[in-house]
């Protein structure tokens, strides 16, 4: 095991998330944030090993925290390239008020 792998702790976090181990995971999460700062997935998974510690229901301040610190660049070599809907919207939406 290479303790400098980043893709290896965010593996093993899915793993752990998987067995619902959140503490574990989010560990993993956090060590493969701090090999890899810039990598979209680190930040991926240290959110859904909060959101696993909280029962699913976490807020979005670590995904907010992640989006604030991309580089905003127009160079393709440096910038980061993310798959999937940007959640940024899950951040301005407001709440819908019930019908009555």
């Amino acid at each position: 095991m290479d303790p400098l792998d980043a893709t290896l702790f965010a593996n093993r976090s899915l793993c752990w998330q998987r067995l619902k181990e959140g503490e574990r995971a989010l560990s993993d999460a956090q060590r493969c944030k701090e090999l890899r700062p810039s990598w979209a997935k680190a930040w991926y998974r240290e959110g859904m090993a909060l959101s696993l510690l909280k029962g699913g229901h976490g807020d979005y301040e670590e995904c907010w925290t992640f989006w604030r610190t991309i580089p905003l660049t127009s160079d393709p070599e440096s910038s980061i390239t993310l798959r999937g809907p940007d959640p940024r919207h899950l951040l301005l939406s407001s709440p819908r008020k019930p019908r009555t």
